[in-house]
């Protein structure tokens, strides 16, 4: 599926613009960015520093795909069930017990 979308991202516009990805850079919280357009359907910040969710994931509400891949997540709040559309979540390598 993401083979299939990394395809389709270079071809539409309109799909690209609705995609963060920030590897490496030592973020430690979601990047401002998602407070200010909140119609993200890709979200990938593998190999940070995040340690932690907000509790109200709203932001992230048309999110489809959420790499936290190699960060430092200790928990997951609740409301990650209420994203409704979310297929992928990648949580390896974080310090969740």
């Amino acid at each position: 599926w993401l083979e299939e979308w990394e395809t389709q991202r270079t071809a539409n516009k309109e799909q690209a613009d609705n995609t963060i990805v920030i590897w490496k850079s030592g973020l430690t919280e979601l990047p401002d960015v998602l407070q200010r357009r909140n119609n993200m359907m890709v979200v990938d910040l593998r190999y940070n520093r995040v340690r932690e969710l907000p509790s109200d994931l709203s932001l992230l509400r048309l999110v489809v795909h959420l790499d936290l891949t190699q960060n430092d997540l200790c928990t997951i709040p609740p409301g990650i069930t209420e994203l409704q559309d979310l297929k992928g979540l990648f949580l390896a390598k974080n310090k969740l017990e």
